[in-house]
C-alpha cells in the first residue's frame, strides 16, 4: 500500500475584532490538519477513496494542499471579520481563540476491508463549546469502492432500521444517555469494527446533548442479517 500526507498549520489575526470581544488585541483563528491520504491499496488506485476524504475533511476536492489551504482560509473568514495571516513562525506557536483541527487516519484494517476516519474539531473564536464531527469511510478492497448503507442493506432493511437502532439505543441508555433517533445517522455514517460489528455513529447534538457527546449504536452483524443484501451478508461473512 502507498500513502502520501498532508498536513500545515495557518493562524488568522480576525481585524477589528478586539473593540467587538473588549480585548486589547485581536482575536486569532488557528488552523491545522494531519491527513494520511491513500493512493494505492493492494495496488489498486485509491483515488475514489481519497477523493471523499478529502471532501469529508475540506469541504471540496482538489490537489491536497489547495485543498487544506482553502479550508483554513474559509474557516477564518467566515466569522464577519478581515483575516491578517500571520508568519508561519508565529503559527506554529499560536495559541488561537478558535480553531479548526483536522486529522484523518486508518481506523481499521483487514485484508479485504479498511476503514478510514476523519476528525474536525471546530470552535469558534472566544466561543465556550467546540464541535467535533466524525466520518467514517468503509472501502472494499477487493471491489475497490466506498460501501454504504445502501449496499449493505436492501429498501425494505433500510425502513426498518431505524426503529431496530432506536430500541438498541433506548436498551444502551444508561450507557450512551437519552437519545432521540428519527433517521438513520447523517451522511450514512457507520463502521465495521474488527469484531464484524456494525455501528452506527450519530453526531454531537444529532440525537443527543452536546455534553454526550458522539453517540454510538453497535449490533453484532448476525443482528441485522435479515435486513441484509447478498453484498452485505458477504461483507460481514455470514454465508
Amino acid at each position: 500500500m502507498e500513502f502520501s500526507v498532508v498536513s500545515g498549520k495557518a493562524a488568522y489575526r480576525l481585524d477589528g475584532s478586539s473593540a467587538d470581544y473588549n480585548r486589547d488585541e485581536d482575536l486569532v483563528m488557528f488552523d491545522s490538519a494531519s491527513l494520511v491520504l491513500p493512493e494505492t491499496i493492494y495496488g489498486k488506485n485509491a483515488a475514489m477513496l481519497k477523493d471523499s476524504i478529502l471532501k469529508a475533511a475540506f469541504d471540496t476536492v482538489a490537489a491536497p494542499v489547495e485543498a487544506m489551504n482553502r479550508f483554513f482560509v474559509e474557516t477564518a473568514s467566515e466569522y464577519g471579520y478581515n483575516t491578517m495571516q500571520l508568519p508561519a513562525s508565529e503559527a506554529t506557536n499560536a495559541v488561537g481563540d478558535g480553531i479548526a483541527v483536522v486529522t484523518g487516519s486508518i481506523f481499521n484494517l483487514t485484508a479485504d476491508r479498511l476503514t478510514y476516519l476523519v476528525t474536525r474539531e471546530i470552535m469558534a473564536p472566544a466561543d465556550a463549546n467546540g464541535m467535533t464531527s466524525t466520518r467514517f469511510f468503509t472501502y472494499d478492497i477487493d471491489d475497490n469502492k466506498i460501501v454504504t448503507l445502501d449496499d449493505i442493506f436492501t429498501p425494505d432493511g433500510l425502513k426498518m432500521l431505524v426503529e431496530l437502532i432506536k430500541g438498541r439505543a433506548l436498551h444502551l441508555a444508561p450507557a450512551i444517555g437519552p437519545t432521540e433517533i428519527t433517521a438513520l445517522p447523517a451522511d450514512g455514517n457507520f463502521y465495521i469494527s474488527l469484531t464484524n460489528e456494525m455501528v452506527f455513529v450519530y453526531q454531537s447534538f444529532e440525537v443527543g446533548s452536546h455534553s454526550q457527546g458522539e453517540i454510538s449504536v453497535p449490533f453484532e452483524g448476525y443482528q441485522l442479517q435479515d435486513l441484509m443484501t447478498p453484498y452485505g451478508l458477504t461483507l460481514f461473512h455470514l454465508r
